[in-house]
């Protein structure tokens, strides 16, 4: 798992906590690739991001979804107040403003 101080634990903890469910942590770690590789040589479980397995999976290893309780986190942009962003930054950023508002138009 993620150190205490990581968001996304935070996340796991409070889901964990409302089922009434305590995880026994053997590993932390920062390093993705690390936690991963604990999972392949047999040391345990984890919870970790679906985005980080884009790559695939490691040898012994499998992705598991998540059904229920359905856990999300949230994520930001900043953007620098007082300075001109480059121009494919700026690019990048009207990009997220127009998909999101499009995105928020299917949301429940």
């Amino acid at each position: 798992m993620f150190p205490k101080d990581y968001i996304l634990r935070e996340i796991i903890d409070e889901e964990f906590e409302q089922l009434g469910f305590q995880q026994k942590v053997s590993f932390e770690g920062v390093d993705i690739d690390s936690i991963k590789g604990l999972v392949s040589a047999g040391l345990g479980i984890t919870l970790i991001p679906e985005m980080t397995l884009v790559d695939g999976f490691l040898r012994s290893t499998e992705k598991v979804p998540i059904i229920e309780p359905e856990v999300t986190r949230t994520v930001g942009v900043i953007i620098p107040r007082e300075r001109k962003m480059l121009p494919t930054v700026s690019i990048f950023y009207d990009f997220l403003k127009d998909f999101f508002s499009i995105l928020d138009r299917y949301q429940m």
